[in-house]
């Protein structure tokens, strides 16, 4: 079972937007839920000496960094992951007994958005270890 648990990222150490503070309050305020920031303080530091995180956190392109750091939060601690702009509007309870799910945008395109998985899920170890740290990301 998926855990109470919301992880978000942010990186950049800069101030967030009020669009994106609303967001993330309305995603805090689920009851009996944790929630977990993913950020330069908290990531793995052997993530951030990768080529990947040096290269997209010196040209501070911080959206990028959010791509594998959702992914590594969620196989670390299992939860639900929300991008900083989702607001949450309907209980993601019903959805916590599959082992992992993920938003849809419409009929054709998933979206990385919100993804929910169990802790140490084998389908986001898998995308982990398909991701390329050892690039600049370019």
């Amino acid at each position: 079972m998926i855990p109470k648990r919301i992880i978000n990222a942010w990186f950049g150490r800069g101030k967030k937007f009020e669009m994106f503070e609303r967001c993330l309050t309305s995603q805090a305020r689920v009851s009996g839920w944790d929630v977990i920031e993913i950020n330069e303080d908290t990531i793995d530091p052997a993530v951030l000496g990768t080529p990947y995180y040096q290269g997209v956190l010196g040209r501070g392109e911080f959206v990028k960094a959010t791509e594998y750091a959702r992914l590594w939060g969620l196989w670390m601690h299992g939860g639900v992951y929300m991008d900083a702009d989702v607001a949450l509007g309907k209980p993601l309870d019903p959805l916590l007994v599959h082992d992992m799910f993920i938003g849809r945008e419409d009929h054709e395109w998933i979206n990385g958005a919100v993804i929910g998985a169990t802790q140490g899920n084998a389908t986001i170890r898998a995308l982990l270890d398909a991701f390329p740290l050892a690039s600049e990301g370019l």
